[in-house]
């Protein structure tokens, strides 16, 4: 698992992180070891995830499919939305001659994730609640993108404008995952 101090340096490098403070990079255990404990954020907002299932917006609890299946499809598109992107992002190194950075970003993304997914379930788990919570919405949205922009940016240390074009690729996967899960619930039989 991960020790007391990993997980508070990984958390002051995601607050960094979060306060456009490219000095959080210096926080992440860099190296192989690190690269796997990275993955422990997910454990840490796998709670948020369940719970909006359970407590959210109608979309996500109102289905006929049985809860056994439908917990099923959201814990594999969870493990999925967890290690696609990486995956996707080790031939992008690779094409970009950012090999040596493959490693130190995947680490950084990971645990910029403890600060931009419970941001993203808040803002899921709030929509449509207000017509006034439409600005606060965009708002945290476009601050999500901007944080994931210049982690991408900082992490790889590439050009703003091929940082877009990662944060671009991002979203594409994470849609086309979220897509292939909403179509096995809707095809699951009741």
């Amino acid at each position: 698992m991960i020790g007391a101090s990993d997980l508070a340096a990984g958390l002051r490098g995601a607050l960094r992180l979060a306060r456009f403070d490219a000095r959080g990079l210096e926080q992440f255990d860099n190296t192989p070891r690190g690269f796997w404990r990275s993955f422990v954020v997910a454990l840490l907002i796998l709670p948020g995830v369940l719970w909006l299932s359970v407590a959210g917006p109608e979309q996500a609890t109102a289905t006929d499919v049985p809860a056994g299946r439908f917990y099923a499809i959201l814990l594999i598109q969870y493990v999925v939305e967890w290690t696609a992107f990486p995956l996707v992002m080790a031939t992008v190194c690779q094409a970009i001659g950012r090999d040596d950075r493959f490693i130190g970003f995947v680490i950084a993304y990971n645990w910029s994730r403890v600060i931009s997914q419970p941001l993203l379930l808040l803002l899921i788990a709030t929509a449509g609640t207000a017509p006034l919570a439409a600005l606060p919405g965009f708002l945290v949205a476009a601050y999500v993108l901007v944080f994931t922009w210049f982690v991408i940016r900082k992490a790889l240390d590439i050009s703003a404008l091929g940082a877009i074009g990662i944060l671009l690729l991002n979203v594409v996967v994470d849609l086309f995952i979220l897509s292939v899960s909403q179509a096995l619930i809707q095809a699951s039989p009741a």
